[in-house]
């Protein structure tokens, strides 16, 4: 018997909706496992449904504005934890529907760049191919259902809109361009969910990602960046300075 691959890809949340997507690599196959609410489906179980459970402490990691790295941190580690435990819950499930899915094409092996990609592949991963499910109780025990991913659960993370760039445009206009597609991923700081190591063209920079959860101070920090820079400082001052920003199908990310 081949060896089972079970690998916990994390979690992509929706605050708004109340809901939010765990996905995992099983045997090759990648799944996205919808949690939420669903109290009108035909034999829903709410005594043994612990999807509200995760949810509820999800909004209330989540339930901060990101200035405040602690919060940050505590964030990213229970999302990790609960990406974890939700796992060793689908797994058993995913075993038992296994004979019944469609085999996967193996897709053309592609260069492994890095443990975390691009930034396009970050914010943008490429759900064509994986397997929509839901986790839920019905009549006494859990399962995994059809899912019924929501349509207005957000990508992970909005460009600015044009009232955001208001004021700023033609400040941009004299920095560096980069696709997301070449912008590398390389660390995730500690207490980031916003802040990455990153390689571009073989040199280093600190990443900054406009997130659902962190756009406000993001987005404060852009024209204070582009004052100092527009300043022309004593290099060798300890001050960051913006060093260029990334696009993503022509909208403005970071």
């Amino acid at each position: 018997m081949a060896s089972e691959e079970f690998v916990v890809l994390g979690i992509d949340q929706s605050i708004d909706e109340y809901a939010c997507t765990s996905s995992y690599k099983y045997n090759g196959r990648e799944f996205s496992i919808l949690l939420c609410d669903d109290p009108s489906r035909p034999g829903y179980d709410e005594k043994n449904d612990v999807v509200e459970g995760y949810l509820e402490k999800i909004y209330d990691v989540s339930a901060h504005d990101g200035a405040n790295v602690e919060d940050s941190f505590r964030q990213h580690e229970y999302l990790q934890q609960a990406a974890r435990e939700i796992g060793e819950i689908v797994l058993p499930l995913l075993r038992e529907i296994a004979p019944s899915l469609p085999i996967a094409e193996a897709p053309p092996p592609e260069p492994k760049l890095s443990e975390m990609g691009t930034v396009e592949q970050f914010l943008y991963p490429n759900d064509q191919e994986s397997v929509k499910l839901q986790l839920v109780a019905l009549n006494g025990r859990l399962t995994l259902v059809e899912g019924h991913h929501l349509a207005s659960i957000p990508d992970k993370d909005k460009p600015m809109t044009p009232e955001e760039m208001k004021g700023i445009e033609a400040d941009l206009d004299t920095i560096p361009k980069f696709e997301a597609s070449e912008v590398l991923l390389t660390t995730l700081y500690r207490g980031g969910m916003s802040a990455f190591g990153a390689s571009i063209r073989g040199e280093e920079y600190v990443c900054k990602i406009i997130s659902n959860f962190f756009r406000d101070p993001v987005i404060a920090e852009l024209p204070t960046l582009l004052k100092i820079r527009k300043a022309n400082l004593d290099p060798e001052a300890r001050i960051p300075e913006l060093r260029g920003v990334y696009f993503h199908h022509q909208q403005f990310q970071a």
